[in-house]
């Protein structure tokens, strides 16, 4: 657990902050080149029994 109040450990917790944002937004710019770009069945082929 960390001590938001203690001084010392500030710069530990902007560095894990900072870390968690850029994760989360790679993670989401990921996820948007999937939607974006998803794999997607051609229609001929969606449409043929198999």
């Amino acid at each position: 657990k960390w001590n938001l109040n203690d001084v010392s450990t500030h710069y530990k917790l902007n560095i894990l902050e900072n870390t968690a944002t850029a994760f989360v937004f790679v993670i989401v710019v990921v996820n948007v080149f999937i939607t974006a770009f998803g794999v997607q069945r051609p229609a001929s082929e969606a449409s043929s029994p198999s």
